[in-house]
């Protein structure tokens, strides 16, 4: 039993740093778009994530800096993208995050 869970963790440590690693090969832009798709809700209300993050959290999460999140988030949400209400984001053209989140390194 032991052998199994520790087969099953190790399978999931690979898993996360392959997806660490992928995402550090993108550029900030489809990285921050990945990461807040990653974060949406699927089938509940549209565009909202399951956690609210602060700036700085999900420049964290991202490998970004808070500054550098604040103005990609600002030029989407200028594009209708995203919408930042009381320091929440919430996804607005769902459709054009994942053609950003894609979009080459």
């Amino acid at each position: 039993m032991a052998l199994r869970l520790l087969k099953v963790m190790a399978k999931r440590i690979r898993m996360a740093n392959s997806m660490i690693e992928g995402d550090r090969a993108y550029t900030s832009g489809p990285r921050l778009a990945r990461y807040l798709l990653r974060l949406s809700v699927v089938g509940a209300e549209e565009g909202r994530l399951k956690l609210d993050l602060s700036q700085s959290e999900l420049g964290n999460f991202a490998g970004m800096s808070r500054e550098h999140i604040n103005r990609q988030l600002s030029a989407w949400s200028e594009s209708q993208i995203v919408a930042v209400e009381s320091g929440k984001v919430r996804i607005l053209d769902h459709a054009m995050l994942s053609h950003i989140a894609e979009a080459d390194s």
